[in-house]
């Protein structure tokens, strides 16, 4: 057991605390009327990202520069005019919160950490890390998760 803990911790201890940071800013800064369209607005900057054809984006940090830009202009629009969150307070929305941050913040870091090359990415990140936002089946996850957990949650009010 230890020897897995050590596994998973050496090395990248600062990718946890990253996506302990982000989960935290999206609870407290975006909140929860904000997040749906913080959500959405992920999808739709990656798919564009991915689908434009500029020089800026040959590079990894160019990739992951539009893409932030991008992601937050469509947030901001989306917001403005779909103005939807996740129901009123009280413990469950705390709860809904939290779980939609979680995965919003995981399929993020995903998107980002696909576009760089896993060697160097293997000198950053212990192979648990590497495996759970980079390899196909965490990518298939991280995309439909959040999805799956809006739905969910806009259907219990």
């Amino acid at each position: 057991m230890e020897d897995l803990v050590q596994n998973i911790i050496s090395g990248s201890w600062w990718i946890s605390l990253v996506f302990l940071a982000v989960v935290l800013a999206l609870i407290f800064v975006v909140g929860r009327t904000r997040l749906s369209s913080l959500l959405i607005s992920t999808y739709l900057a990656f798919v564009v990202t991915v689908k434009s054809d500029f020089s800026l984006l040959d590079s990894p940090a160019g990739r992951v520069s539009y893409f932030i830009i991008l992601m937050l202009i469509f947030s901001s629009v989306f917001y403005s005019f779909f103005q939807t969150g996740l129901g009123g307070g009280g413990l469950s929305s705390w709860v809904k919160l939290i779980l939609l941050s979680i995965a919003t913040t995981g399929l993020i870091m995903s998107i980002v950490l696909s576009w760089y090359p896993k060697k160097i990415l293997g000198g950053s990140l212990s192979p648990f890390y590497l495996n759970i936002f980079t390899s196909d089946a965490a990518q298939i996850f991280w995309v439909v998760i959040p999805l799956v957990l809006l739905i969910l949650f806009k259907r219990r009010g």
